[in-house]
C-alpha cells in the first residue's frame, strides 16, 4: 500500500495548480444579487449587518464612506447633547447612525442622527422607523458625498415631510439647520464659530458650534 504521506493529496494538487493561475475577482458570484435599481426592501435588509453601509435609494444601493475620526468625534458630541435634552423633555426615541427610517417605498436612508417623537413611534417596525420630525447628517468630503448630504437628501428628507434637517459642514465651518415650508427647505439658517445653532423643532436646544466642530473630548 502507498504511503498516504509520498504523494500530494488530490486537494493539495489542486490548490498547488489554482496557485499558478492569476488571480481575479470571483465575477459568477455577481449573479446571484440583484442588479442596480431592481434591488427590493427584502433584499436590502437581508445584506449583512457587518458588510458596508448602504441605502436603499429607489433599488439602488448606495455606499456610505467609511467615518473618520473627526466625524465621529463631532456626532458623538452632538449626539450626546441632544439625547440628554430629549430624555430630560421625554420627547421620544433618538438614535445615531445605523438606524434607519424609511421615507417612501424603496427609499431607506441612514441619518447621523435621526429623532422619532413618541407620537410617530411604532414599536413593531425593528428594521426601520417610519417617521421623524428631525434628522442630521455630517458632510463627508468628497464632491459625491457631499452633493449626496446637500441635495439628495435634501430633497427626500422634504419631501418624506421632515420638520428639521440639520447639516453640519466640517469644511464650511457651519451647522446649517433647515424647516420646512410649502413642502422644502425654505427656511434655513446657517450657524458659524462663535455661534449657537439652535433647533426650532426641539425648542430650547442649542449648541456651540465652535465646540461641535471641535468634536467630543474624552477624559483623560
Amino acid at each position: 500500500m502507498p504511503n498516504a504521506m509520498s504523494a500530494p493529496r488530490t486537494s493539495e494538487k489542486k490548490r498547488a495548480k489554482n496557485g499558478k493561475r492569476k488571480a481575479r475577482p470571483t465575477w459568477e458570484i455577481v449573479d446571484y444579487f440583484p442588479k442596480q435599481g431592481n434591488w427590493s426592501e427584502y433584499e436590502y435588509l437581508d445584506l449583512p449587518e457587518d458588510g458596508p453601509r448602504a441605502e436603499l435609494v429607489d433599488g439602488f444601493l448606495e455606499f456610505l464612506p467609511m467615518p473618520q475620526r473627526s466625524h465621529e468625534l463631532i456626532l458623538e458630541f452632538i449626539f450626546f447633547a441632544m439625547r440628554k435634552f430629549v430624555i430630560a423633555g421625554r420627547l421620544g426615541e433618538i438614535f445615531r447612525s445605523g438606524r434607519r427610517l424609511k421615507l417612501r417605498n424603496l427609499n431607506i436612508r441612514e441619518p447621523d442622527i435621526v429623532f422619532v417623537p413618541f407620537s410617530k413611534v411604532d414599536p413593531s417596525d425593528e428594521n426601520y422607523a417610519l417617521g421623524a420630525d428631525l434628522v442630521l447628517e455630517i458632510v463627508s468630503g468628497t464632491s459625491k458625498d457631499r452633493e449626496r448630504d446637500w441635495v439628495d437628501k435634501f430633497q427626500d428628507y422634504a419631501a418624506a415631510g421632515i420638520e428639521e434637517y440639520w447639516i453640519v459642514d466640517p469644511q464650511l465651518k457651519t451647522i446649517s439647520v433647515l424647516n420646512l415650508k410649502d413642502g422644502t427647505y425654505g427656511v434655513r439658517k446657517d450657524f458659524k464659530s462663535g455661534e449657537r445653532a439652535a433647533s426650532n423643532t426641539l425648542k430650547g436646544f442649542e449648541v456651540d458650534v465652535t465646540e461641535a466642530l471641535a468634536g467630543f473630548k474624552f477624559p483623560r
